[in-house]
Formats: structure tokens, sequence, C-alpha cells
């Protein structure tokens, strides 16, 4: 049975994200501690490690040292060598089934895309596993009975006084987008053309839906257009035509929604909880702090807490004035002159 034209493009598009995600940055974990303000980062491609800054990946090798992890080393990893090979090998089959391919050939190449993208999540997982439990304690600086130091695959987790954070990047939402569009090429058909359709919507709008974490590193700021470098104190916007915008800082972020015109109210704001990065909080219902311990990157001084902490704990912690998100709005639009 030959394919629809629908079914080639799906294919088609699948393709080409998946060869573009070949050569972006498809992983990264970042830790965050009071010794490490700036974070440190790791980023996992299709053939290698890197750090996200030169001695990135050093340091955190450095850091595993202590506590008995192996040394990370990308020649190492055999997973690396392969990988390209496999979405080499993919990506010029599916371009093949898409120009003459039968429908039954390119639902199983959909099919092996999907299985692959699975094995590989749970190969990561695994490699995780592997680094955070089998610990040379023998030689260890500091040991923890029982004390396990696998980062999650994805989300947040505390690890002694790091905050390691795992999510994709932007090869991965590449990918993960493609294999949506493998899902699309199954449903589709004679009699399923507008299921491809809903899927496919539903895909993309899952990968532009907020919040979403901060990729340090990686996202500009919607406002200032400075790169993103710390997610303590980032914010994000769902705008009213469903654009998700990141922001570097509090300030930027009360500024842009200030900005916007009445009839373009967004749709959904976030604040980072400075405590937890990546843990997004709506901005109206968050706790901030002005003139604080905490440093952010625009020098206002200015971070956001869940509504959880109680106010005295956090003046405490950290000092400074408690305010809310129409005092904060108002004080940045003072500073511009808008008031």
């Amino acid at each position: 049975m030959n394919a629809s034209p629908r079914t080639r493009i799906l294919l088609a598009c699948s393709t080409i994200l998946l060869f573009t995600s070949m050569w972006l940055p498809l992983w990264r974990v970042s830790l965050h501690a009071p010794q490490y303000p700036e974070g440190l980062g790791m980023r996992i491609w299709a053939g290698t490690v890197d750090g996200v800054e030169p001695n990135d990946l050093q340091n955190i090798n450095g850091l595993n040292h202590y506590i008995g992890m192996k040394t990370i080393q990308p020649d190492a990893i055999p997973e690396l060598k392969l990988m390209p090979w496999g979405i080499a090998a993919m990506s010029l089959l599916g371009i093949a089934l898409a120009a003459f391919g039968k429908r039954k050939s390119m639902i199983a190449w959909a099919v092996v895309l999907m299985l692959s993208a699975f094995v590989g999540l749970g190969d990561f997982w695994k490699w995780e596993y592997d680094y955070g439990h089998n610990l040379d304690l023998e030689h260890a600086p500091i040991q923890i009975p029982g004390m396990a130091y696998q980062p999650p695959l994805i989300g947040t987790k505390q690890l002694l006084n790091f905050t390691a954070t795992s999510m994709p990047d932007i090869g991965g939402w590449l990918a993960i987008t493609a294999v949506a569009f493998a899902v699309a090429v199954i449903v589709s058909g004679r009699r399923t053309r507008v299921g491809a359709a809903l899927v496919v919507a539903a895909s993309l709008s899952a990968c532009q839906d907020g919040p979403r974490p901060v990729l340090t590193g990686a996202d500009a700021c919607g406002y200032c257009r400075m790169a993103i470098d710390d997610a303590r104190f980032a914010g994000e916007v769902k705008t009213a035509r469903g654009k998700i915008e990141m922001f570097d800082s509090i300030e930027c972020l009360a500024s842009f929604v200030s900005a916007l015109p009445a009839s373009e109210k967004p749709l959904g704001v976030w604040v980072s909880d400075a405590d937890r990065p990546n843990h997004w909080v709506t901005a109206e219902s968050a706790r901030y702090l002005r003139d604080g311990t905490l440093h952010s990157p625009m020098g206002r001084r200015l971070a956001a807490f869940d509504s959880s902490y109680a106010p005295a704990l956090l003046h405490e912690k950290y000092g400074g004035e408690l305010l809310d998100w129409i005092s904060v709005r108002q004080m940045m639009d003072s500073l511009v002159g808008t008031h």
C-alpha cells in the first residue's frame, strides 16, 4: 500500500529533526552549590560529553573523586561511538522511505525509532546508576554509608549540598519532537488522518507548554537577550499566543510583563524558587526578597521563593525586604520611568 503525501511529509519532518539533533547537545546535567554559585554543567552529545564551560567537566570529575565516583571519560563510553552512526543510518533510511517507501516500511521505521528512544533513555539511566552507585569507597576521601549519587534522569535532585538538574537540551527536544512525528506516521492513514493531526499538534504544544526547565547557557533572556547562566533567578512567561519566553532575572521578567499591551495578557507567568532551581512557582503566589544576600544577574538582588516558606525564616536566612508580585512590578515600573 502506498503512503499518502501526509505520511511522507510526517516521516520527512521526523527524519530532518532527528538528523539535526545529532549536531546539537542532547542532554544537560547542571550542578549548583554554595561553593559554585554560577553552577557547573555537563552536556551530552551524540558522540561525546563536554562541559558547558571549558573547565566544567574537569571540575565535575574532581568533585566526583572525593566521593569515589568514576571519572567521566567520553572515549570510554561505547554508546557515544555508536550513536552518531545509528542516527545517520536512520536519517538516510528515513529520507529514502519518505521518497520511495511503502506505508508499512515507514511504520516499521517509526517503530524502530520509538524503540530506540526508549532503549536510549534506559541505557542513560543505567549509566547514571552505575556512576552513582558503584563507588570506590576504599579511596574516597568522603564516605557516607548507604549514600548514592545518581543524578535524576529528568528533573531535580539534592545530592549532599549540590542541586543536580537533568533535562533534555536543544538537541534532545528536537529528538523528542522527531519521535512525536514518528507516532503520527504510525497512526496516519485514510481513517486516522484527524488522529494523526491531533497527535502532532498535541506533541508540538507539549514541547512549548510552560513552565519548562531553563537550559542554562542555551536559553537567552527574552528581555535583555543575555544568556541565562543561573537558574535560581530565572522566570518564564507563556504569552497570549502560546510562545514560551525565558528570563534571566525577576527584574527582566517584571519589565517584560509590564510592557505587554492589555490585549496580550500572558497565559502564565512563573518564577524559579531560588532555593530549588527549576522548581517553578506562579509569579502571583511567590514570595520575593529584595536587597538580601542573593545577588541576582541584573543587580537588584531580587530572589523568589515558594509561598510555603515562612517570611521570618526567609528574612533570617537571606535578609532583605519581603515583597509581593505587585510590589515587584511597581518597583520595576518606577525604575524605567513608566510611573
